[in-house]
């Protein structure tokens, strides 16, 4: 099995797909060569440069679930001051 797809790079893929009406493969054509170009992506891979992960975590925004399940696990384990 090869490497793991970024999330953002999926939900690119899945964006381009809706609005262009084309196939997967050339969606992650176009969305890794234009995110490589830009200096998102390492050259040849799909691994997420410093530049990429710093821009694409402003916006991206994680699903309600998974911020919610982050916020109440931090609630859960927070040492209680003595």
């Amino acid at each position: 099995m090869g490497k793991k797809v970024p999330e953002p790079v999926e939900h690119a893929v899945a964006a381009l797909m809706r609005e262009k009406k084309i196939p997967r493969e050339e969606a992650y054509r176009i969305i890794v060569g234009h995110w490589q170009k830009l200096g998102y992506l390492k050259k040849g891979t799909l691994d997420l440069t410093a530049k990429g992960r710093k821009k694409l975590s402003k916006h991206y925004k994680e699903p309600k679930s998974v911020r919610l399940r982050k916020v109440n696990m931090a609630r859960k384990y927070k040492k209680k001051k003595l």
